[in-house]
Formats: structure tokens, C-alpha cells, sequence
């Protein structure tokens, strides 16, 4: 490994919670760092792993399914904050594969971390975000997603960047929109 990453290698297992945060918000992923997620994956505080869901967001490149697959396993932890976190790294994905995990992950998603994904500190942004992608994704499922998950966020007006959807030509996402309001 570069002399960067054994560096952060050792931080992510310092003993202070601060440290590990900050190595979260400096690291740069890429395939070799994304190798040791799974050490924070595992970090006994919850707002370390929240982190690790919100920073695998800036991930991008040629291994970004592979970091979607780090994000999916976050759905299975304990605490609720790290699973909405890990659903809105979903919503936020610049992969169409992120927001489909996140469509097919949301029916089985439990109330607790529903209820978290409300206070999500990234909810304003993400809502402007995926309401762009509903009026300019030509998928039908992804343009679905979409609407699923700016009503999962439950941003304010989040009815109002919906509305236009009731016109659209695909039934599912009308039936979607429906649901929503």
C-alpha cells in the first residue's frame, strides 16, 4: 500500500473517536483505501460508521459498485443512524446502481431507521439532487426511485417537486407520486 494509506491504517484504529472521524472526512477513497473500510465497518461507535456511510458518497471512479457493496452492507447494522445513513449514500450515488439498491432496499427498511433518515443532516441537499434526476432521468424505474426517495426524505415542500411527476408518462411513477402525497 502507499505510505498514506498504511498511515490511515493505523488511524482508523486510534483509540480516540475525533481521529477516526477525521480520517473519514480526510481520505481520499479509491480501491486500495476502500480495502480498509472494513475496519471502520466494524468501529464500536456508531457515529464512525454513520461517518463511513456518508463518506463513501465522494467515492467515484472504476470501483464504485464496489463501494455501493461496502454501503449495502451498512444496511444490516444495528443502529439506525448508520442504516439512514447508508440510505441516503444510496439516494446520492452518482452510480443509477445506488439508487436502485436503495429502491429495492426501502420496502424492508425498519421504522427506526426510516424515522432517522428524516433528521439526515444531507436531506435538503439530496432532495434537490434526486428532484433534478426526476425531471431529467429517462429511466422510468430510476425516475420511480427518485420519487420514492424524496418521500422517504420528507424534506420541506418535498410535495411540490413531486407534483410535476403526476404527469409523467410512466404509470409506476404516477402510482409512486400518488403514494407519496
Amino acid at each position: 500500500p502507499s505510505p498514506e494509506i498504511a498511515l490511515l491504517d493505523g488511524m482508523a484504529e486510534d483509540p480516540s473517536e475525533e481521529v477516526r472521524l477525521a480520517v473519514l472526512a480526510t481520505i481520499m477513497w479509491t480501491g486500495e483505501s476502500l480495502l480498509r473500510a472494513t475496519l471502520l465497518r466494524n468501529d464500536p461507535s456508531v457515529q464512525v460508521r454513520a461517518a463511513l456511510a456518508a463518506s463513501l458518497e465522494r467515492f467515484t471512479g472504476p470501483a464504485t459498485k464496489t463501494a455501493l457493496k461496502v454501503v449495502v452492507s451498512l444496511l444490516e447494522d444495528a443502529a439506525p443512524a448508520v442504516r439512514a445513513s447508508a440510505l441516503a449514500t444510496l439516494m446520492a450515488s452518482t452510480d443509477s446502481a445506488g439508487l436502485d439498491a436503495f429502491a429495492h432496499a426501502w420496502p424492508k427498511t425498519a421504522l427506526d431507521a426510516r424515522f432517522a433518515l428524516r433528521k439526515e443532516p444531507r436531506g435538503a441537499r439530496l432532495t434537490l439532487q434526486l428532484a433534478s434526476q426526476l425531471a431529467n432521468t429517462t429511466e422510468a424505474s430510476l425516475r420511480r426511485a427518485a420519487v420514492i426517495a424524496v418521500s422517504a426524505l420528507g424534506c420541506d415542500g418535498f410535495h411540490e417537486r413531486l407534483l410535476p411527476s403526476l404527469r409523467d408518462p410512466s404509470p409506476e411513477v404516477r402510482i409512486a407520486v400518488i403514494q407519496a402525497c
